[in-house]
């Protein structure tokens, strides 16, 4: 169908950015007439049906091919290695085997920059996300069931997921009966703060009462301890209030919220109702301030009283 001298022409040009030319990479060039548009020099190729004299052409063997019109070539592949740059070596790779068409040098450093930014930034979110040390890993605010039923608001939840509260600092509330899916809807919320790049971290407040006797009984325990908590973007608290804590665990939480306060956001999971928390910090000074601190630049959602684990736990049985 075609002349030995085009199919050479098509080769040269698709070696300009393909290292192994398939009749993929070939095929589209010979139909578009691009190897008899005049991008071929004239000693590209003086052999064959046109310029032979076996009028069959010559094959230039796999060496040729291995080594010539490459994205990269072995030693920078090396250099990237030795660098650490996998992403961007993968990204390369893939170009070569998946290329059907001749690239310019731009097009390739941005495709291949393109692939390499897009993997290294999934895997830094995979990291933020174990490290955030959720209950519920699967939990994701883009797939809450149910909605209508457990009368939470698309366009709230959907405004919770856009990461805005982030931005200004503001607390979210998750009020409801037990078994109304707060503790998942919580970890959806960190989890999307981890898809957009920010430090966040889940802990239960019973657990959250152990680490504070426990670094009561080290030098510097306890003001470490806030420190570490006071450093997250968002810092998601389980069970808030489920258990009246004692003045030392009071104390420490006055001293979390206060560093928090203004500068991050703190989510809450509770099954008690807002009037309740005064009474259940205590009804002190010490409660007047920490509620000071948390209330008043907070978006509320009432999770409601729709039992989402007799739900799930029906649809095991049926199954």
């Amino acid at each position: 169908r075609y002349s030995a001298q085009r199919l050479e022409n098509a080769c040269s040009l698709a070696l300009q950015s393909v290292a192994s030319p398939r009749y993929a990479h070939i095929g589209p060039i010979l139909e578009s007439g691009q190897d008899i548009a005049g991008e071929i020099p004239d000693d590209a190729g003086d052999h064959g049906a046109d310029g032979g004299d076996d009028g069959a052409g010559w094959v230039r063997g796999g060496d040729y091919y291995a080594n010539m019109g490459r994205i990269i070539d072995t030693e920078t592949k090396r250099k990237l290695r030795e660098m650490n740059a996998t992403d961007l070596l993968d990204a390369f790779e893939r170009l070569d085997e998946q290329t059907t068409m001749p690239l310019s040098h731009a097009e390739v450093i941005r495709l291949a920059v393109d692939s390499a930014h897009s993997g290294h930034m999934d895997a830094r979110i995979q990291r933020l996300v174990k490290r955030a040390g959720l209950r519920y890993p699967q939990a994701d605010l883009r797939t809450i069931d149910l909605m209508e039923e457990r009368g939470l608001d698309r366009s709230v939840i959907a405004g919770l997921d856009a990461g805005n509260y982030l931005g200004q600092r503001l607390n979210v509330v998750f009020q409801g009966a037990t078994g109304s899916g707060k503790s998942h809807l919580l970890c959806a919320l960190a989890k999307s703060a981890c898809r957009g790049r920010y430090r966040a971290i889940y802990v239960r407040m019973p657990d959250l009462a152990e680490q504070v006797t426990a670094a009561a009984g080290k030098p510097g325990g306890v003001p470490k301890l806030v420190r570490k908590y006071s450093t997250y973007n968002l810092l998601a608290i389980d069970e808030w209030l489920v258990d009246k804590p004692d003045e030392p665990f009071k104390r420490f939480l006055l001293e979390l919220m206060e560093l928090r306060y203004d500068t991050a956001s703190t989510a809450f999971a509770t099954q008690l109702a807002t009037k309740e928390w005064h009474r259940q910090l205590g009804g002190d000074t010490i409660a007047d301030a920490i509620l000071d601190r948390i209330v008043h630049n907070t978006i509320w959602i009432n999770t409601g009283e729709y039992n989402m684990r007799q739900r799930h736990g029906q649809t095991m049985l049926d199954n």
